[in-house]
């Protein structure tokens, strides 16, 4: 029987992210992910933290994205031009470049200790639509764990007709 109990947050999290200042600018932000390696297996997000390096949040390509055109709204007459209507969009990324990554931050994301369970990673996973966990020890960001790897786990536990069955919080599932 294959005790699901064993996977923890600490088995599947990256280490050695790359963190940003919740004072930076959304310019530095775009700038960071896009410096961050292809090859490198590390998902393109970026750890933010405060002033005492304490975690705060996630910024996700997806999410900058999403922050840089919040304040842009296409203008009717320009929706069949498509060159003025790139202009517009270029213009607000250019103006809400400047605003800071703490207003990036979306609420309160999920956030998951070194210790915690795969069962809890994948109610997380199914509860809230987030592209990765942020792990965190004592208030500081130790890691993350794509929701890719949180699948991949549950995944290599799936029943087959030779297994015994896998044990979650003792209960037992065949």
């Amino acid at each position: 029987m294959i005790e699901a109990g064993n996977i923890t947050a600490r088995d599947l999290m990256i280490t050695g992210t790359t963190s940003i200042s919740s004072d930076a600018t959304l310019r530095d932000a775009r700038r960071a992910l896009l410096d961050l390696s292809p090859a490198n297996a590390t998902p393109k997000v970026l750890v933010v933290v405060g002033d005492q390096g304490e975690y705060l949040g996630l910024i996700t390509a997806r999410l900058l994205i999403k922050s840089l055109l919040s304040t842009w709204m296409p203008n009717r007459s320009t929706r069949q031009d498509a060159d003025r209507l790139e202009a517009e969009m270029l213009d607000a990324v250019a103006v809400r470049s400047s605003a800071l990554v703490r207003e990036a931050l979306v609420g309160s994301q999920p956030t998951v200790a070194p210790g915690d369970r795969l069962h809890v990673l994948i109610e997380l996973a199914c509860d809230k639509r987030i592209e990765c966990l942020a792990v965190i020890d004592e208030g500081k960001p130790v890691g993350i764990i794509p929701m890719t790897s949180v699948v991949r786990a549950a995944a290599s536990l799936a029943l087959r007709p030779d297994d015994a069955g896998i044990q979650v919080d003792g209960k037992k599932y065949t």
